[in-house]
């Protein structure tokens, strides 16, 4: 999560965006795009892209592929950041590595 188009600009490289190698929403969840534009070279747009799901729709899916149920009670940033972290911190438990005892 980004708290300005300064930082969100600082962490994405410009021609990135202009290959629109990125999937971004804003802080109700839904789609937007990006822009390059100057001089702030960054331009958030609202989409109508039918393809791109909302940020819940989204994490709920890499959560199921990942076998890591959560519960998104509302459509919020913090409520996406913390079932974000929630997914990261339960995949990293199950990618450790498991030894074997004798």
């Amino acid at each position: 999560m980004f708290e300005s188009l300064y930082d969100l600009q600082y962490h994405l490289e410009e021609i990135d965006v202009e290959n629109a190698e990125y999937l971004v929403w804003d802080k109700c969840g839904k789609p937007v795009s990006l822009a390059v534009q100057k001089p702030v070279w960054i331009n958030l747009e609202s989409t109508i892209d039918l393809q791109q799901l909302d940020l819940k729709s989204c994490l709920e899916k890499y959560a199921d592929k990942l076998g890591i149920a959560i519960k998104l009670k509302e459509e919020s940033a913090p409520e996406f950041s913390q079932a974000y972290e929630q997914i990261n911190a339960e995949s990293k438990l199950r990618a450790r590595p498991k030894f074997f005892k004798k």
